[in-house]
């Protein structure tokens, strides 16, 4: 009997181990169609979607003129396909408009907006001038911003220069913030920065597009715009970093406290990493003002965040309204109304933000979110030559469905705007925004993330996902030399990646 239940206890252990080994296996097969996909035909378009791979053909000035909604180039995974006119396809005729696109922002929706254009079947002689529009000289990267403040990334990885996203695309870029838009005139003034030259300069444009996106918002009452930092750019993620590593430097005593406002996934992503990175010397608490994290997210997302949370000891103070922040402390009232305060030695600011005081500033009527309402082609109600979309556009899909504000959704509407601009160049039929919802990803420190994806079937954390989300958005990253050089670079640096990962797994 006792050998007969030591071999049964055996083969359920081997049973087990076989499972967990399929499970491991399906899991990492996933992923290879995961990337595969992603590098072959970049997802799903929603002209596929909706019309299927094939080539419409439709009547136009006495000819057959075509549209195709094939894969493009691979190597662009933006949550959709890159559209590409077959060889096969006769040249649109022009239909004597303007060639002259303007885009004002250079977020994901303004930056992939002007490469897929260009990148687009060769337009007639002349060829489209496309002026791309900024603030900044560089482009970020948002969600790897998490990265730079734990240091696992540089910064010409995660916001490289647009000069060199933008090089050999022959799109110009003027480094300036918008000071005013004459519609009539068709003309747009900004004013350049300093390390630009200064002054101001006139962009004539005979098509708009506003991708300026959101700005945060921060409360003005109880000192949280001075004291809080927001995390939303590359400036915030270095003033965020330098703060930390003063005061650990500077503490003769006591752990450096840290709080964290909103419980979105920013909010959830920067905690776990704050937490990882002040292992030993800090402790990290998120505020968030409901009841749980990622209100907005999926069950499996939300499940895997708690316990990345607890497992690094990030402490949840649910149902808080944040009410002052002072220089050292947070006070907050909880949900039976009792008023708190702690001490904060660092508090960041990731939740809410408000419409773009450039984009209200232009005379175009918007909603209350400071949104531009904006047709199922991306076109601005009421305007002209005008086109909207990310952040800065109330924007719904052909099913009805309202677009998040992401920056996959925003890199989706880039595809279906860029065809647009395309076709109202050369005479085309314009077609209608769908969304598609990929899934989700996030990052929890080094070596630790979550993905999961309805649409693929997967959903994986730990080591494997990690990879999975640094390989996604390496190809996602604008600008085929910069995506080169940085792959370059992670490559260079992959042993001892892994040696951390599971240097760390072993502690």
């Amino acid at each position: 009997q006792d050998v007969g239940h030591t071999m049964h206890i055996e083969r359920k252990t081997r049973c087990k181990t076989q499972v967990r080994e399929c499970s491991r296996l399906r899991t990492l097969l996933s992923a290879v169609f995961v990337l595969s996909m992603a590098w072959s035909c970049a997802a799903f378009h929603p002209l596929s979607l909706q019309h299927g791979l094939r080539t419409r053909p439709t009547a136009h000035a006495g000819r057959q003129a075509h549209i195709c909604s094939r894969v493009g180039r691979p190597g662009r995974l933006v949550g959709l396909n890159t559209l590409r006119c077959s060889e096969e396809a006769p040249k649109y005729r022009r239909s004597g408009r303007g060639n002259r696109i303007c885009i004002l922002g250079g977020g994901f929706g303004g930056v992939n907006t002007a490469l897929k254009l260009a990148a687009l079947a060769p337009l007639e002689d002349p060829k489209a001038e496309i002026t791309l529009v900024d603030s900044s000289e560089r482009f970020v990267f948002l969600p790897l911003l998490y990265e730079l403040v734990t240091g696992e990334l540089q910064d010409w990885e995660v916001a490289p220069v647009f000069t060199d996203v933008l090089q050999g695309s022959g799109v110009r870029f003027v480094h300036g913030s918008v000071s005013s838009l004459d519609r009539r005139n068709r003309t747009v003034t900004v004013h350049k920065a300093s390390v630009a030259g200064g002054g101001e300069e006139r962009v004539e444009f005979d098509k708009l597009v506003v991708a300026l996106g959101q700005e945060p918002s921060l409360p003005a009452a109880g000192g949280i715009a001075d004291h809080a930092i927001p995390f939303y750019r590359v400036e915030h993620a270095k003033q965020l970093r330098a703060r930390l590593q003063r005061l650990r430097e500077g503490s003769t005593s006591g752990r450096t406290r840290v709080a964290v406002v909103g419980g979105g996934y920013s909010g959830v992503e920067l905690s776990c990493s704050l937490a990882e990175l002040c292992a030993g010397w800090g402790d990290v608490t998120l505020f968030q003002r409901s009841d749980n994290v990622l209100r907005g997210g999926s069950r499996y997302g939300r499940t895997t965040s708690r316990q990345e949370m607890q497992r690094r000891g990030v402490r949840l103070e649910a149902d808080a309204e944040i009410r002052q922040v002072g220089a050292d402390s947070i006070s907050f009232s909880c949900a039976g109304g009792e008023e708190r305060t702690e001490c904060a030695d660092v508090v960041v600011w990731t939740g809410g933000s408000t419409g773009n005081s450039a984009v209200q500033g232009m005379g175009f009527v918007t909603n209350e979110y400071g949104q531009l309402d904006v047709d199922l082609n991306l076109r601005v109600r009421g305007e002209e030559g005008v086109f909207a979309l990310g952040d800065a556009a109330a924007s719904f899909d052909v099913l009805g469905e309202a677009a998040p504000r992401s920056a996959s959704a925003a890199v989706q509407q880039s595809e279906t705007l860029a065809w647009n601009l395309h076709a109202s160049l050369t005479g085309g039929l314009p077609v209608k925004f769908r969304y598609q919802n990929l899934g989700e990803m996030m990052a929890f420190g080094p070596g630790a993330a979550s993905v999961n994806s309805d649409v693929f079937g997967l959903k994986a954390s730990g080591p494997l996902a990690a990879a999975i989300r640094r390989a996604t958005y390496l190809i996602r990253m604008p600008g085929a030399q910069h995506r080169q050089k940085v792959a370059a670079s992670w490559a260079a640096r992959l042993p001892g990646d892994i040696g951390r990962v599971l240097g760390q797994r072993d502690k």
